[in-house]
């Protein structure tokens, strides 16, 4: 713990408030809040968010120390704000303070792959035997290093930290923080190539961490990176060279030292060898010579989401056993799932500084915060603390076995349930035994790759536009209320969807944004007035429906979205229809204008430039003439993806961002720099060997020209695989090689040729994602993205993950 003064003292801040409060916890999550008595929040700034907004609110909440870089009037005396020149720096300043009070083998790990990895697998090999602290997950930037850093405490041996960068001057800065003793470089790669001048120039860059080390561990074999090492090394003499290579001769197994083990790709191989090293170049301070490598448990770094028995909802959350991964799962599930009922199965917390009732005491608090219902506890460490429980739902079991054993899928209905365990509890089996059973074509939808995209184009915004997210579709096929509560918690201002029961069925699954709704039926106005859905108006004939159903229903005031038509001539009021309609808004003042919006038909086609200049120009001259003489000054809208970018000026006070939010940009100009949403995958039900000359699949469309290896695939048109893609049009990928679509693509199954490819029945196969693209898939097809997309069949599930 550090005062509120000495902290003032450490980053050369000025103090206001109380220099007594001690810190313990530091926050950069305004929404992430486990212990508010302890904890300082650091309000980052930056162009497209100010966390000073939410100093206010988070001192309401119990947050008693704020880093901010402009003081903020509150009120209560047990406050303390220490104003700085950069958050970001003072952050710095604090974490490398706090390393240079221990005095222990700290290993710094970089490059393009495999950090993570190779720190959670040294932590694997090592942990019975040392006390170590690392990075939660792959905290490795610039904010989650030196977060990282303050977590080292007295009782800690080792400490193991990885660090990524994106461009110049960044590793300067982590390796003041890290201080490493030990060096480990990973590999070179293409990641974050865009923020260096050259390859060269990354390595070099890299390699600022290891200006310290004693020992520097590396892989020999890694040609221009290697030979930038050996350079280094040879620059300064205190370093010690750890390489290592390996033995080609032998294809299936590796050997280091006395240790043997097995790999299907040398990239899992290469990991464990610098997992390895760590654990050698540590050998004075623990007795380990022999490892169990094939014991090392895969890493999934995400969480996710699964449809479960009875209508319930699997999130599940096996990677890390702490506190800190069970506030952030616990913070997923309410944001996901809303006021559902919660339940909770447990495993003994094996990562934490706290023990017994005091462990589980804090639990129970955290339980509680985030509106749990029901508790199972599994181990005999949360057993034994049963007591500290008392008061909710609970039962408890000795063992995931007995769990099994003993529990029934009826005792799940509706729910939601966190499956949150140790590695050694094997919560996989009660996945597999709560999880749906439907068949294992899914669509994964990364969180992370969504939030990703939608920061992006926020960084292109005005610092006053408001942005409008689109979920119509189930989100564009990805999804409905899990995506639309995902982009509520990450603060979008407005969702839009296309029908009104859309709408309905967010708000019956806790979506509280306002939500404008882009196609009304007037049928649905009554519906729409009970659940506060605000709907578009395009006719006076609608807009007057929709009052007359307002006044039987008691509505003292009505939210509207007036659409105007500059040229989509699909729906909206024509410039000759204005002064009628407002003449109607003037004279009931029942009606609320939320926002006057129109469609740009052509943002994304520089052919048709000069078109959408006319539309934004006529935009403006109707937004004008609506508005003149009225009191109110509704939002103004009319860009959509492509305009964000390519028309800037039309930004408005909102935007409307739709499929650039999934990863695809309709002009295709910043597709690298998105990242993909939704990836559909399936799996290999058979494979089969097809003679020369015979037929494969209905009508004998494809004959094998030769001996050749045919994949059925569990997917077909009655997923949304469209048959147009069959002959060899399109292309499934397995195991990292192309395997073209070959015969006609039925309704359930899908064969392709995998001849030359190694694989077996049950490999999983990508059908679309980063490859193939599914913009080079719509091309294939004639179409656009937004119809692949919308496509996917309601029976293929989505699984979100998020790490």
């Amino acid at each position: 713990m550090y005062t509120t003064g000495e902290i003032a003292t450490i980053v050369g801040g000025e103090l206001k408030g109380d220099a007594s409060l001690r810190v313990e916890h530091f926050l950069h999550d305004s929404r992430r809040v486990l212990i508010p008595a302890n904890s300082a929040f650091l309000a980052f700034s930056g162009q497209a968010h100010d966390g000073h907004r939410y100093v206010k609110d988070l001192s309401r909440k119990g947050v008693g120390t704020f880093i901010v870089q402009r003081f903020v009037e509150l009120e209560g005396e047990h406050t303390c704000q220490i104003k700085v020149s950069n958050v970001l720096e003072a952050l710095h300043s604090l974490a490398a303070h706090h390393r240079q009070r221990f005095d222990i083998p700290v290993v710094g790990i970089t490059g393009s792959n495999g950090k993570t990895i190779v720190k959670e697998w040294a932590y694997q090999l090592l942990h019975t035997d040392l006390n170590i602290v690392r990075n939660p997950r792959s905290w490795n930037s610039q904010v989650g290093v030196p977060l990282s850093v303050l977590q080292i405490r007295p009782e800690h041996q080792v400490a193991i930290f990885e660090a990524g960068i994106s461009t110049t001057g960044e590793m300067e800065r982590l390796q003041k923080v890290i201080q490493p003793t030990i060096g480990v470089f990973t590999n070179i790669g293409d990641a974050h190539a865009s923020g260096f001048n050259s390859q060269e120039d990354k390595i070099r860059e890299k390699l600022k961490l290891f200006e310290n080390v004693g020992k520097l561990i590396y892989h020999e074999q890694e040609g221009a990176l290697s030979e930038h090492i050996r350079a280094f090394v040879a620059q300064h003499s205190d370093i010690t060279p750890l390489s290592w290579t390996f033995d080609h001769d032998t294809e299936a197994e590796y050997h280091f030292d006395k240790n043997i083990f097995a790999y299907r790709d040398e990239a899992g191989a290469e990991n464990s060898a610098h997992a390895l090293a760590i654990c050698h170049s540590l050998a004075e301070f623990h007795s380990k010579r022999e490892y169990g490598l094939m014991e090392l448990t895969p890493i999934d770094m995400r969480l996710n989401h699964r449809t479960g028995v009875n209508n319930c909802s699997l999130v599940c959350d096996y990677y890390n056993s702490d506190l800190r991964s069970l506030e952030v799962a616990l913070d997923w599930m309410e944001m996901s799932h809303g006021s559902r009922s919660k339940t909770v199965v447990l495993s003994d917390i094996l990562q934490s500084d706290l023990k017994g009732e005091h462990l589980y005491g804090r639990i129970r608090q955290m339980l509680a915060e985030h509106g749990v219902d029901r508790l199972i506890g599994i181990g005999q460490d949360i057993s034994a603390n049963r007591a500290q429980f008392d008061g909710m739902s609970t039962s408890f079991f000795l063992s995931t076995d007995e769990f099994l054993a003993k529990t029934s899928i009826f005792e799940f209905d509706a729910e939601t349930i966190l499956l949150k365990g140790a590695r050694p509890f094997r919560f996989e089996r009660i996945e597999r035994f709560l999880e749906e059973q439907v068949h294992s074509t899914h669509l994964e939808i990364d969180l992370n790759a969504m939030l990703h995209n939608l920061n992006h184009y926020r960084a292109m915004l005005k610092p006053n536009t408001k942005l409008m997210a689109m979920v119509k579709a189930l989100s564009y096929g990805s999804g409905g209320h899990e995506v639309a509560r995902f982009l509520e918690f990450n603060g979008v201002d407005y969702l839009a969807v296309a029908y009104a029961d859309e709408g309905i069925q967010l708000r019956k699954d806790g979506v509280s944004k306002p939500i404008m709704v882009m196609n009304p039926e007037a049928a649905a106005f009554p519906s729409m007035l009970e659940y506060s859905l605000e709907p578009e108006i395009y006719s006076l004939e609608l807009l007057h429906s929709l009052t007359l159903e307002a006044e039987s229903f008691g509505a003292p005031s009505i939210g509207i979205h007036v659409e105007l038509n500059t040229g989509m001539n699909r729906l909206g009021f024509d410039e000759d229809s204005i002064p009628q309609l407002r003449e109607y808004l003037t004279n009931d003042s029942s009606l609320v204008v939320k926002s006057v919006f129109s469609h740009l038909t052509s943002s994304d086609m520089p052919g048709h430039d000069r078109y959408t200049l006319e539309q934004i120009e006529q935009f403006d001259k109707l937004y004008d003439t609506l508005c003149e003489g009225m009191t109110m000054k509704p939002l103004k809208h009319i860009a959509n993806s492509a305009g964000i970018l390519r028309f800037p000026q039309s930004q408005y006070d909102m935007v409307r961002l739709g499929l650039g939010l999934y990863g695809i940009d309709p002009s295709e100009s910043i597709n690298n720099e998105l990242q993909v949403v939704g990836t559909l995958k399936s799996r290999i039900s058979q494979l089969r060997r097809v003679k020369a000359g015979d037929p494969i699949g209905y009508a004998r469309n494809s004959v094998a020209e030769k001996d050749r290896d045919i994949a059925v695939v569990a997917i077909g048109y009655a997923d949304g695989l469209n048959r147009l893609l069959s002959c060899g049009k399109g292309y499934f990928v397995i195991n990292g090689h192309r395997a073209p679509i070959v015969g006609n693509i039925c309704m359930d199954m899908t064969m392709c040729d995998v001849t030359g490819i190694q694989c077996s029945a049950g490999d999983e196969v990508i059908v679309f994602g980063d490859d193939p693209d599914i913009t080079e898939m719509a091309k294939t097809l004639d179409t656009i993205p937004y119809e692949i997309l919308t496509s996917v069949s309601h029976r293929v599930k989505r699984v979100f993950t998020q790490e």
